[in-house]
C-alpha cells in the first residue's frame, strides 16, 4: 500500500469554504478560485452524481436533491465526501484525506477519479503513482488544510 509522506500543512480561510479553498490553493497557487471550483463541482454532481451518490450518502439518492438539502451552491457550505469524489472525477486527480478514525487513530481516505471503475471502493493503493496529480487534505475537526510533501 502506498502511503503519502508529508512534512507540513498549509492553512486556508476557515469560513466554510475551506475544502474548496484547499483545492484552489493546490490547483492555482492561491485560494481565490474556490467559488469557481464549487460551481464546477456542483455542476458535475448534478449532471453525473447518480452513478455514485447511493454509495456515498444514505440520505439522498438524487444528486439535485442532495445539492439543495446541503445548500451546496451557497458559499460557506462545507465540502464533504460527495464533493471530494466529484472533484476527483471532474479534475481527474486523486484526492486524499488524512483524518481521525473512530478508534482515535489516523487514516487515509482516497477519492479516485476511477471510483466507478474500481467498484465503489475508497482505499489507498498503488494507483496513486499513475502519474495523475494527488491533492492531500488534512482534516482536523471540521477544517481542511492542504498537506505539503
Amino acid at each position: 500500500m502506498y502511503v503519502p509522506q508529508f512534512s507540513r500543512t498549509l492553512n486556508v480561510g476557515s469560513d466554510g469554504n475551506c475544502g474548496f479553498r484547499v483545492l484552489s490553493l493546490f490547483l492555482f497557487g492561491d485560494e481565490s478560485e474556490h467559488a469557481m471550483l464549487r460551481a464546477a463541482i456542483c455542476g458535475h454532481i448534478a449532471d453525473q452524481g447518480e452513478k455514485w451518490m447511493a454509495s456515498l450518502t444514505v440520505l439522498d439518492k438524487d444528486p439535485k436533491a442532495y445539492l439543495r438539502r446541503k445548500n451546496m451552491h451557497e458559499l460557506k457550505s462545507w465540502m464533504g465526501t460527495v464533493e471530494l469524489q466529484a472533484a476527483a472525477e471532474l479534475l481527474n486527480i486523486h484526492v486524499l484525506v488524512y483524518e481521525p478514525s473512530c478508534s482515535g487513530s489516523w487514516k487515509w481516505r482516497k477519492h479516485s477519479p476511477d471510483y466507478t471503475k474500481l467498484g465503489f471502493r475508497a482505499h489507498i493503493d498503488n494507483t496513486l503513482t499513475d502519474g495523475r496529480p494527488v491533492v492531500a487534505y488534512y482534516l482536523s475537526g471540521n477544517h481542511f488544510r492542504l498537506i505539503v510533501p
